[in-house]
C-alpha cells in the first residue's frame, strides 16, 4: 500500500506556483526546489481568460485576480506604418466562458500565487542537477547536495 503522497515541484516559475496552490488546496504535502535567491517576475503582462480564471476561482484566488487586473475589450494589431491590420474582440468572452477576459502585469501575478503558500515550503537556492525515478519515487539531488 503506497504511503503518503510527498511531491517536490522544480522551479517557482508561473506553472510550478499554480501547481503548489493546488497541492497547498487539496492537502498534499509538496515543496518547491527554486534555483534562484527570491521568486521575483520581470515586469511584462500577461492576459487570462475563462480557462486560467476557472482554476484560479477554484483556488479562491479569483478576487485578487480581478482587484489586480483590468478588463481587455479588444486587441488592435498594427503594421510599422502603424496602419490597423486587424482587431480581436474579447467583449464577449463573459458571455462565451462565464469569465472577462483580463491583463495584469507579471510581478502582481507572481504575488497573488505566493500569497497562500508557506514560505517554508520553498526551497531558494536548489538548483537540480539530477532527477531519477524508480518504482517506488523519485530522488532529486541539487547542486549544492
Amino acid at each position: 500500500m503506497p504511503g503518503k503522497v510527498s511531491v517536490t515541484i522544480v522551479g517557482g516559475g508561473i506553472g510550478g506556483l499554480s501547481l503548489a496552490n493546488m497541492f497547498e488546496h487539496a492537502g498534499i504535502n509538496y515543496v518547491i526546489l527554486e534555483k534562484s535567491s527570491t521568486i521575483k517576475a520581470l515586469g511584462s503582462s500577461l492576459g487570462l481568460d475563462a480557462s486560467s480564471l476557472t482554476v484560479m476561482e477554484q483556488l479562491g484566488l479569483l478576487d485578487d485576480f480581478y482587484k489586480a487586473s483590468k478588463p481587455v475589450r479588444q486587441f488592435n494589431f498594427y503594421n510599422e506604418a502603424i496602419e490597423s491590420t486587424g482587431i480581436v474582440d474579447f467583449s464577449c468572452m463573459t458571455d462565451i466562458g462565464g469569465y472577462p477576459a483580463v491583463i495584469l502585469d507579471r510581478p502582481a501575478f507572481y504575488d497573488i500565487l505566493m500569497k497562500n503558500l508557506p514560505k517554508s515550503k520553498i526551497l531558494y537556492g536548489k538548483r537540480v542537477t539530477e532527477i531519477e525515478q524508480d518504482d517506488n519515487g523519485a530522488t532529486v539531488r541539487c547542486a549544492d547536495g
